[in-house]
């Protein structure tokens, strides 16, 4: 009997209770080393940390905040937000470790979750979900998911996701409508979880296509499609809006866009993707969005492009003629899934290793796939290489949980986190304004103990070597230069120098005259200064430039606690 069969034999019948184990082993040795994890400032501080006061119990008003009231980051994930509260009343609000571990947990389950999907992709052949499971739960490029808490929604989104799609298989299976009722609600939870599942409709008619193509479809799968539709439509409309509101979209109009421009940007950024899938190193940092900038008329993008294009079709037509359909779903479900992050409002100045979380699932069951297929094309007599097989399979396991281990400690801390994204990316400008920004804030709450001043050090080494490296005459990023600028102008503040405080913030604004963070706090600096004349001034632009829904928090404070004390302002 061979290798295959002896493991088939041991763990047939117990294949759920014993996939399960195996994943929670797998993912404890890869995250064991989060649960110390601080709170990042990355959005923790934005989402968690500074909304503490409504996540501190049950009450009606602290529900009523997450339904329609206090959106975090200006984005309405209400279930995400219900998700924290039940994390904060288990474990504490500020304590990570409990924000952690339900990370950890939605892991695990997305991971048994896709096991799960494969029985209803590949029906006889669990061994093909479980390997996908344990590729998919070890994967290094899921440690951003995990190990940052803000990412809370990668996960969430992407259980709840999986759990609507198999309700739907097993609606297929069964024909019950009440599999058709759980799809639909469990994707309506998705939705809320991260707008990302906006995909799911798609998502749903490939895998019609091509799985589930064997029966004609019925008058209340069409219902069904049409709810789906109409909810979707729903909450773009209701997200795009609350987005437009506070000023962080502005949606194109369709002549408006660049589209061949637009196309190879996104044709580059599945590319960049699909590499850090195969080739991951350098993770955990957000990435620039690719920028050609020549677009069409570059030469070898064209070439690029037009070879990636001829092989994807090559591959869908030899596919589609041996009538491989199982594998046609792998390939379009990757770029299916990340069509919300196709940059459709021309706002996606990053890439990030989370978006790809539930995008990953085709290139895991994909990879199982082939190693199962190498496997049983041996032969039963070439043992030689079925072990062969079996032990590059054990090593790139290995070598995934190895590279996911380091990649943790990354989000250890704030330093860690933006050290670590300006030893892989030093032209990531806004990553020295991030660290600046920490090091001051630690200075700020450790000044009276006596050992700040070291931050304060520290933050100005960096804005100093940012100074250095990008020339402020040239005038690229100007928002986080101007930032930079302004949290060098706060340094100087501490340090007592008032004409270097001057200096340092009028050159930000020259950089960009309508950045409101520099002003406001120049203005909180002028004021402690006595110099009302000047704060008055500040404080005239600032409520000129602002936006009431978005910056009502500024205004707020500076209505507050400055105005009432300036006579001028009276």
């Amino acid at each position: 009997m061979d290798l295959y069969r002896r493991v088939n034999a041991l763990i047939e019948g117990r294949k759920d209770f014993s996939t399960c184990l195996i994943l929670v082993l797998l993912a404890f040795a890869t995250f064991w080393g989060m649960f110390n994890h601080e709170f990042v400032h990355y959005d923790d501080y934005r989402i968690i940390v500074n909304r503490a006061g409504g996540l501190d119990g049950f009450s009606w008003d602290n529900i009523s905040a997450i339904l329609w009231e206090n959106y975090p980051r200006e984005e309405p994930l209400i279930v995400r937000d219900f998700s924290y509260l039940l994390n904060a009343n288990f474990f504490g609000v500020l304590q990570p470790l409990g924000y952690l571990l339900g990370n950890f947990l939605l892991h695990i389950l997305c991971s048994f979750l896709l096991y799960k999907f494969c029985l209803q992709i590949f029906p006889q052949q669990w061994y093909i979900g479980f390997l996908a499971a344990v590729i998919f739960v070890v994967h290094p490029i899921h440690v951003e998911s995990v190990a940052w808490i803000s990412a809370r929604k990668d996960t969430l989104y992407s259980g709840l996701f999986l759990l609507a799609v198999i309700s739907y298989g097993k609606y297929w299976n069964s024909l019950r409508y009440r599999y058709l009722s759980y799809s639909f609600l469990l994707f309506i939870l998705s939705l809320f979880s991260k707008a990302g599942a906006i995909a799911f409709l798609p998502f749903l008619m490939l895998l019609r296509l091509t799985i589930f193509r064997e029966k004609g479809i019925t008058w209340r799968e069409c219902c069904f499609y049409l709810l789906v539709a109409l909810a979707t439509l729903f909450f773009v409309k209701w997200y795009g809006s609350i987005l437009t509101e506070f000023g962080i979209i502005r949606m194109p109009d369709f002549g408006e866009r660049d589209w061949a421009r637009w196309f190879i940007i996104n044709l580059e950024a599945l590319r960049f993707y699909l590499e850090k899938l195969i080739c991951p190193s350098g993770l955990a940092i957000v990435y620039d969005f690719p920028k050609f900038g020549t677009g069409l008329f570059n030469v070898p993008v064209s070439i690029v492009v037009a070879t990636a294009t001829f092989c994807t079709a090559l591959s869908i037509w030899i596919l589609k003629k041996r009538g491989n359909w199982r594998l046609l779903f792998l390939l379009g479900w990757f770029p299916c899934v990340l069509l919300p992050y196709m940059n459709p409002a021309e706002v996606g100045i990053y890439v990030a290793d989370r978006y790809t979380y539930l995008a990953s699932g085709s290139f895991v069951i994909l990879a199982a796939w082939l190693f199962v297929f190498l496997y049983q094309t041996a032969g039963a007599k070439k043992y030689g290489i079925r072990w062969l097989i079996a032990f590059v399979l054990i090593l790139y396991v290995s070598l995934l949980v190895r590279q996911s281990v380091s990649a943790v400690h990354v989000w250890k801390n704030t330093e860690t986190l933006w050290g670590n994204v300006l030893h892989v990316s030093p032209d990531n400008v806004s990553s020295y304004a991030a660290l600046m920004g920490y090091y001051i804030g630690e200075y700020q709450s450790k000044r009276r103990v006596g050992d700040a001043d070291v931050y304060l050090l520290r933050a100005k080494r960096i804005g100093d070597k940012a100074l250095r490296k990008f020339s402020l005459g040239e005038g690229k990023y100007p928002t986080s230069m101007s930032l930079i600028m302004s949290q060098l102008g706060t340094i100087a503040w501490y340090e007592g120098l008032t004409e270097e405080v001057d200096r340092y913030f009028n050159a930000g604004f020259q950089l960009k005259p309508n950045y409101l963070e520099s002003r406001y706090f120049y203005a909180l600096i002028l004021f402690n200064q006595k110099r009302l004349i000047e704060t008055a001034r500040q404080i005239k632009i600032i409520e000129k430039l602002a936006n009431p829904s978005k910056d009502k928090a500024m205004l707020v404070d500076l209505n507050t606690n400055i105005k009432p004390f300036i006579p001028l302002s009276k």
